[in-house]
């Protein structure tokens, strides 16, 4: 006959809150045993290693899908996705790590007012002259790429003839932001002869004053540099009189993430 063991004395054992076991048991990890009379739960004495086991998974932070295929593969000595798994999972770790450390020396080396600009340079106002551009608007997902652009500049055609002479830039002319079906423009200063397909345009923008930022850091953490540039040109009290524009200053295949500039500029109004 199995050894029953209550609720309380399993989770003493496993370290599981019985809020835990609860919802192990609804996700059908690891059941109990509910005796019709009292509504008391029980766990077999073989269970305890289940439980220490699922505590171990949800520590190093799997979901518990994932504990499920796990202990499922172990009980079906299914090596190759456990090797899987955890070698995904380490990867997972290996970059918290980093990403954990570099947080760590942002804010021992700043002034904890300072962090919400400490990654943006001073703002202020330029002067941009006429540029001559290579450029694609269509509506899609912000993660436009650019790869097929580089292309029709490195072409047979192209190649030799076409020179970028400035950092690719975007221009998003949406009023908000939009998950799906962004009206996204991609542009790359050039300069040359330059052959194209009918989905391309070279066209050019005209001279104009902006607002500017810098942003140093991966591109998910720009907004604080869109936020100041704004803040800077209502501080000022200028006009906007485009849409903002963001420049890659360098590029992200050479450099690590927080390496990457971006360039936020809004075009603006300039009394003279």
């Amino acid at each position: 006959m199995s050894i029953q063991i209550s609720i309380g004395i399993f989770s003493k054992i496993t370290r599981l809150s019985r809020k835990a076991l609860r919802i192990y048991d609804a996700k059908e990890l690891i059941t109990a045993e509910k005796d019709n009379f009292t509504g008391y739960r029980y766990y077999k004495l073989e269970q305890i290693q289940i439980g220490i086991k699922i505590k171990l998974l949800v520590s190093m932070g799997f979901g518990l899908n994932e504990i499920n295929e796990i202990l499922q593969a172990a009980e079906d000595l299914d090596e190759s996705f456990l090797d899987n798994v955890f070698s995904a999972k380490l990867s997972d770790i290996q970059d918290e790590i980093v990403r954990l450390k570099q947080l760590e020396e942002i804010i021992k080396n700043n002034n904890p007012m300072d962090l919400i600009y400490m990654r943006c340079s001073t703002p202020e106002i330029k002067h941009v002259t006429k540029t001559r551009v290579f450029a694609k608007r269509e509506k899609g997902t912000y993660g436009i790429t650019i790869g097929k652009m580089i292309g029709q500049l490195t072409n047979e055609i192209n190649k030799n003839k076409a020179q970028i002479s400035g950092p690719i830039m975007t221009i998003y002319h949406d009023d908000d932001y939009k998950e799906e079906d962004a009206d996204i423009e991609v542009l790359i200063p050039v300069t040359g002869r330059i052959a194209i397909e009918s989905d391309y345009e070279i066209k050019y923008l005209e001279e104009v004053d902006v607002a500017s930022v810098i942003h140093t850091g991966p591109y998910e953490e720009i907004g604080n540099a869109h936020a100041r540039c704004i803040e800077y040109v209502v501080e000022q009290g200028f006009e906007t009189i485009g849409k903002t524009r963001e420049l890659y200053l360098n590029d992200p295949n050479m450099v690590s993430k927080n390496e990457l500039l971006t360039e936020i500029q809004i075009p603006v109004k300039i009394q003279r």
